[in-house]
C-alpha cells in the first residue's frame, strides 16, 4: 500500500474497502489511527525537530565566528614575549620604565683616603660607574646626550658566566636599537671581546668601556656576556 501524507486520502481509501470488505466505520477509525501513529513515528525519525534543527544552526554560527574571530586576534596583534614595545594607533606605546637605581661599592684611593664608587645597575649582579667621592660624599654624575664617556663595569657571578664577549644593546624609548659601546677607533660597536675574569673592588670581574647616547631620554640597556642576557640598565640620559 502506498503511503499517504493526509488523513483525508485513508478516509477515501477505506471507503472504497468498507464496500469491498464491508468493514465497520469504527474499524476504520481504529486501523487508520493505529496508521498514522505509525508513520509519524518514522517521520519523527527521518525529520529532525525545528528545535534540533536551530539548535545546530545556532552552534555552527557560533563556532564558525569563534574561528574567524581567533584567526584575526593572531593575525593582526601577535604576540611577542621579547617586544616591549606595541604599535597602538600609529604610535609607540611603552611599557612603564624606571630609572635603575644606584648602589655604593667601599674604595681605597691611591692616597690611602676611603672612598666609594657610585654604580647604576643591580647590586651584587650588574652595573657601571657613574660618580666617586669620598666616603659619604659620593655623587651620581649626569649622563649627558651626545657625549661619549669612559664607564667601568662591574659584575658579579661564578666564572662560567664570564665566558664571552661583551655586548650592549641600546634601546630607547621609541623602541629603536642602538649600537652605544665605543670601539677603540671611536665608532661605535655592539661588543667588546672576550671579558675574561679579573676581579676589581669586590666585584668577579670587571671591564672598561666608553659609552654615548645620540639622543636625550629613557634608555633601556641589554646587556650580554655571550649568548646570555646578563642584566638589564634603565638610564636617564641628559640633553647638553
Amino acid at each position: 500500500m502506498s503511503q499517504y501524507k493526509e488523513y483525508s486520502d485513508y478516509d477515501k481509501v477505506f471507503k472504497s474497502m468498507n464496500q469491498k470488505l464491508n468493514i465497520s466505520r469504527e474499524e476504520q477509525n481504529e486501523i487508520l489511527s493505529q496508521m498514522n501513529d505509525k508513520i509519524k513515528l518514522q517521520n519523527d525519525l527521518k525529520t529532525p525537530s525545528r528545535y534540533t534543527y536551530f539548535t545546530k544552526r545556532f552552534f555552527a554560527g557560533v563556532g564558525g565566528l569563534a574561528a574567524v574571530l581567533l584567526f584575526v586576534t593572531l593575525v593582526l596583534f601577535p604576540h611577542d614575549k621579547n617586544n616591549d614595545f606595541s604599535q597602538i594607533n600609529g604610535n609607540v606605546e611603552k611599557e612603564e620604565w624606571e630609572v635603575t637605581s644606584t648602589f655604593n661599592i667601599p674604595v681605597t684611593f691611591g692616597d690611602g683616603t676611603e672612598g666609594e664608587y657610585v654604580l647604576v645597575g643591580e647590586e651584587g649582579r650588574i652595573g657601571f660607574l657613574v660618580g666617586s667621592g669620598k666616603k659619604g660624599e659620593a655623587e651620581a654624575h649626569p649622563i649627558i646626550a651626545g657625549e661619549d664617556s669612559k664607564y667601568m663595569w662591574h659584575f658579579w657571578g661564578e666564572r662560567e658566566e664570564f665566558e664571552g664577549a661583551l655586548r650592549v644593546v641600546g634601546i630607547n624609548e621609541k623602541g629603536e636599537e642602538h649600537k652605544v659601546l665605543i670601539g677603540s677607533s671611536g665608532n661605535k660597536v655592539w661588543e667588546y671581546p672576550n671579558i675574561g675574569i679579573s676581579p676589581h673592588h669586590g666585584a668577579d670581574t670587571h671591564i672598561p668601556s666608553g659609552m654615548g647616547f645620540p639622543t636625550a631620554g629613557l634608555w633601556k640597556l641589554n646587556v650580554y656576556i655571550g649568548d646570555e642576557i646578563f642584566g638589564e640598565i634603565f638610564v636617564n640620559v641628559e640633553e647638553s
